[in-house]
């Protein structure tokens, strides 16, 4: 038979990071702002609305943004952290006003914003303003020397979210290009020498800073658009070889993290994830596994990862199939208990079940060889409804890169 899955048993997470008990201590909190407003500063406020947007109480934040904001409405700070919480809450066009107006009162100074309007637009108009953003960041940094060493670049972020000072450093130049980068990729595809604006791009991103994982993983992007896959493998391993490693050094092998995956590795959760999908395209499934497996040790309550690893077990063909049917079935199990509404992926798992078809006999024989090997391999199975077994019919396979 193939490699055994690990048997990821469920655990138990608070809603956002948060704990329950902070609502009853902030439920009070909403009808005392406009008390607050009228005896502290608008720094004063601000701060409070920080301390709000760290343990992700957006509705609080915003009730003590908007006080400081309609104390000094022409304030950059306030601006850009109000800014900074309705995009991180999904409100879009408001982010895009104070942000605009942050653009409109202080143009030259302050690289965050073009950065964060870039993210909210398209096409020419979103590579106008990473442009931008880029510019003020190498001024920053001619300026500024002591932080052009990777090394130096860290110390140098500010801890404040006062997005107008914090210091520019190499990687932000970098992940720049990247986003120009993917933008000729995707929105921007049809423009004049795309291509060549890409690559450019990219090149741009690895001399910024050499040790920047991002650049080489869009890299990969860019080779299998082309067709290139012996290009983009090699991309995709320069990449990963860049954090992958720290993590494994970070992980218990019973899977208990040592430290914080997310102060140890520099790339991002779902980062991650699309390095995995990458991977699996390239047929590189054992490293992809690795990973997928490390999100899982880091929070095992993403439907699509466990979709990804009951997809590259079931690419692998009939050695796999015990594998690729425990991830796919632990991921509609979890998509039923969090009402998981992305129905695409929905039907590509219960399609690729359908195609495994039911246990056979030699896989019943091994599963019921693991039960006896010891109880730590038996998963803690939510219920499901009886509907589940209807569910396996008519879907697509196709995995979207």
């Amino acid at each position: 038979m193939g490699k055994k899955s690990k048997k990821h048993k469920s655990k138990s997470h608070t809603k956002n990071g948060v704990a329950d008990t902070e609502s009853h201590k902030t439920a009070e909190l909403p009808a005392k702002a406009s008390a607050l407003s009228a005896q502290y500063s608008a720094s004063d406020l601000l701060a409070k609305a920080e301390e709000f947007i760290d343990v992700f109480q957006y509705d609080l934040a915003r009730k003590f943004c908007q006080r400081a904001l309609d104390s000094e409405p022409d304030n950059i700070v306030v601006l850009e952290t109000y800014g900074f919480l309705e995009l991180q809450d999904g409100n879009l066009d408001r982010a895009k006003q104070l942000f605009g107006r942050a653009i409109e009162l202080q143009p030259d100074i302050g690289h965050s914003k073009y950065m964060y309007m870039g993210q909210m637009v398209t096409g020419q108009q979103a590579i106008d303003f990473f442009l931008t953003g880029i510019k003020l960041m190498k001024k920053s940094l001619a300026v500024d020397p002591s932080v052009q060493s990777v090394e130096a670049a860290a110390a140098a972020v500010s801890s404040s979210r006062n997005e107008s000072t914090k210091q520019a450093t190499p990687r932000d130049v970098s992940s720049a290009y990247c986003a120009i980068a993917e933008i000729y990729l995707t929105d921007a595809c049809d423009e004049p020498d795309a291509e060549g604006k890409c690559k450019e791009s990219l090149d741009l991103a690895v001399e910024a800073d050499p040790t920047n994982p991002e650049s080489y993983h869009t890299l990969a992007s860019f080779w299998l658009c082309k067709g290139e896959r012996q290009n983009a493998a090699e991309a995709m391993d320069k990449g990963v070889s860049l954090w992958l490693p720290q993590l494994r050094n970070a992980t218990k092998p019973e899977g208990a993290t040592i430290e914080d995956p997310i102060e140890v590795s520099s790339v991002s959760y779902p980062a991650r994830i699309g390095c995995a999908k990458t991977l699996i395209e390239l047929e590189k499934y054992e490293i992809a596994s690795e990973i997928l497996e490390l999100l899982l040790d880091e929070n095992d309550e993403i439907v699509e990862v466990w979709y990804l690893l009951g997809l590259l077990n079931y690419m692998q063909g009939a050695d796999y199939k015990t594998n690729a049917r425990h991830y796919l079935n632990k991921g509609i199990e979890l998509a039923k208990k969090l009402r998981f509404d992305d129905v695409d992926m929905l039907t590509q798992m219960n399609q690729l079940l359908s195609e495994l078809g039911p246990v056979g006999d030699d896989e019943e024989d091994e599963e019921e060889k693991d039960a006896g090997d010891g109880a730590d391999d038996v998963d803690a199975v939510v219920d499901m409804d009886s509907e589940s077994d209807d569910d396996n019919e008519n879907c697509v396979t196709e995995m979207d890169h």
